[in-house]
């Protein structure tokens, strides 16, 4: 039986010593292995984020906003804008596309849209990519602009030579004046094609033949664009004057080959200030 309590032999003064100096080793390697927080440092607030929190404070949005705006902190101001209204997101909106220098093409095409001026994308955008300029311009154009946009987008194609491009941005802005240039250029082109094949065709069943093609090609044009002339009642300075020339020569053949009623229709068209 082991000896216990009282009666446990009592260690002498030198063991004593050892077992204190242990201990303390002990205890003072645990103390060593105790991580402590580290000092936290100190780190001012910026005057602007001071600026920022104040106005926020005052539920002044439009100064918080604006301060982001100026220190080019266009993610904040937009994120405030949205507790200020509509306007004042209009107005990051509108600061954030005015520095769209450097920015995509994307970005440019949708500050034109947002700002309906889709003027800059016709007058700027790559010639090869004219098809999807016209489907920016049907997409987004206003309706009181749609035709000259297409005007404008066909010019800048007929200045570089693609008249048949050209041509299709006319019919599509109905601008039958535009077009008919086009159309009248061509018929002169096949006619002279035309005289120099060999053929037992005069040259005025050549001419006879090409421009009954051209007239056919304008009928359609104005039945499916429900093209309305503004200019009949006027007596000088028409845009459709080359047309105009087209139909009286072609109601002329019409009328030699006995084709009366066929060669009115044609007049009644430039009746007003032909006849009377």
């Amino acid at each position: 039986m082991g000896l216990t309590g009282s009666f446990a032999p009592r260690a002498s003064g030198h063991d004593a010593i050892v077992l204190k100096e242990s201990a303390h080793k002990t205890l003072l390697s645990e103390v060593t292995t105790l991580k402590f927080p580290r000092k936290q440092t100190f780190v001012p607030i910026p005057a602007i984020e001071k600026q920022i929190t104040k106005a926020l404070m005052l539920g002044n949005f439009s100064k918080a906003t604006e301060i982001c705006l100026k220190e080019d902190r266009i993610a904040d101001a937009f994120v405030i804008a949205n507790c200020g209204g509509q306007e004042l997101v209009d107005k990051v909106q509108a600061a954030y596309l005015a520095r769209k220098t450097g920015y995509p093409s994307y970005i440019r095409l949708l500050g034109s849209v947002i700002e309906k001026n889709l003027w800059d994308v016709v007058y700027n955008a790559d010639l090869k990519s004219w098809k999807e300029t016209m489907a920016i311009i049907c997409t987004f154009s206003d309706p009181t602009e749609f035709s000259d946009l297409c005007e404008a987008l066909g010019d800048r194609i007929n200045d570089s030579g693609e008249r048949k491009d050209a041509s299709f941005c006319y019919l599509v802005g109905s601008k039958l004046e535009k077009v008919v240039s086009i159309w009248t250029a061509e018929l002169e082109e096949a006619e002279q094609a035309g005289t120099k094949e060999p053929s037992q065709d005069s040259t005025f069943s050549v001419h006879a033949r090409t421009l009954q093609s051209f007239i056919e090609k304008v009928t359609v044009f104005r039945q499916v664009s429900k093209f309305v002339d503004s200019e009949t009642k006027e007596t000088a300075g028409w845009k459709l004057a080359a047309l105009y020339d087209k139909y009286t020569e072609y109601a002329d053949i019409l009328a030699g080959h006995g084709q009366l009623d066929a060669a009115q229709r044609y007049l009644d068209l430039l009746c007003t200030f032909t006849c009377g």
